[in-house]
């Protein structure tokens, strides 16, 4: 039987591309700056970044780009300052989430303030028993894996008693993997299906049944979920 389930939180539970313009534009415009008076990139690359920026961790970028120390430091006081303060929509299938049984936590990589405000935005720290920011820049980071492991500890969960749910392969895929918990990787809007991950699913509703043909959770009723 499933006791819990590790969400992340950008693509999965909310389209991060839906940031109104106004809000996003004071920590885009000062990004680009930073990119283009570093002196490292070309214009093409610096537009491949501000287009990644929706969908991937800076630390990501950074190693897709080998960008130097010197300019992941100047990124990072740029945004650990930056909190969003605007409405925001989860996708609109969120109320499946008290559907699952067992612990629902929410791991989601960024930079604090900016993730803390983005859950605030869109009022959904209710659905979760815990949440967790794998906070890049913070000198005691842990990363997702050792997050993972920390939580199987102490609630003495064994993996195949808990499944993690999130879009990047190279990010909470790569580290449920690593610990043998079940993946599944959710394919909102544009995602591409990664082979790392166990199982794909393309909304909540799917990943609930994904549940209910495993045996993890009981049957819902049609009603419930919409179907």
């Amino acid at each position: 039987m499933l006791k819990a389930v590790i969400y992340d939180l950008d693509d999965t539970l909310f389209p991060a591309r839906s940031v109104p313009e106004e809000a996003a534009r004071p920590m885009l415009t000062a990004l680009r700056e930073v990119l283009e008076g570093c002196g490292e990139l070309k214009a093409a690359r610096i537009a491949d970044i501000m287009e990644q920026v929706w969908d991937r961790p800076l630390d990501e970028i950074a190693r897709l780009h080998g960008l130097s120390a010197e300019v992941l430091d100047r990124l990072g006081g740029l945004f650990a300052g930056f909190r969003l303060n605007c409405e925001l929509m989860p996708y609109p299938d969120i109320q499946i989430i008290e559907q699952v049984p067992g612990l629902r936590i929410l791991v989601t990589t960024g930079f604090r303030r900016l993730q803390e405000s983005k859950i605030e935005c869109l009022g959904i720290a209710h659905y979760f028993d815990r949440i967790i920011v794998d906070a890049l820049g913070e000198p005691e980071r842990k990363g997702k894996q050792a997050i993972f492991r920390e939580f199987l500890e102490a609630c003495r969960l064994r993996p195949e008693e808990v499944v993690v749910l999130g879009d990047n392969p190279h990010s909470e895929i790569d580290a449920g993997n690593k610990l043998g918990i079940p993946t599944v990787q959710i394919l909102r809007g544009r995602k591409q299906a990664a082979a790392s991950a166990s199982f794909h699913v393309e909304d909540l509703a799917r990943f609930l049944r994904w549940l209910e043909t495993r045996g993890m959770c009981p049957p819902s009723s049609p009603m419930s979920n919409g179907r």
